[in-house]
């Protein structure tokens, strides 16, 4: 993705977010830069019409970013939840297999679980 990977350009992260579907040309430009290229000149070279377009494209493109985030999160844990590690009934250890009774997590021995019977 980037060229030299000890020092990144903003204009490959700006390129590379402009070639996803999330943002568009204009978007990328505005998260990638910031607050750093508000003169005038500059953003009509880009193609806004004025600062409050740059503003309004920036905002939105920071929220799809937020968003996207958010999603990113959301997956993760549902795919990977937190292993849990203690007994809640006597603290020991929980291996691969426990019991789960409402908001309790028990070992084999605590949850009257035969081991004899597990495949």
């Amino acid at each position: 993705m980037f060229e030299n990977e000890h020092h990144h350009r903003k204009e490959e992260l700006e390129d590379a977010l402009a070639e996803t579907e999330l943002l568009n040309e204009k978007e990328a430009y505005a998260f990638v830069y910031g607050y750093e290229h508000e003169m005038s000149s500059t953003l009509e070279k880009q193609g806004f019409e004025d600062r409050n377009e740059y503003l309004n494209v920036k905002e939105k493109a920071e929220s799809k970013i937020a968003d996207a985030i958010w999603i990113y999160n959301l997956i993760s844990a549902f795919d990977v939840p937190d292993y849990p590690g203690k007994c809640t009934k006597c603290g020991n250890t929980l291996g691969g297999i426990f019991v789960e009774i409402g908001r309790d997590l028990l070992c084999t021995d605590c949850g009257n679980i035969n081991k004899d019977d597990i495949v």
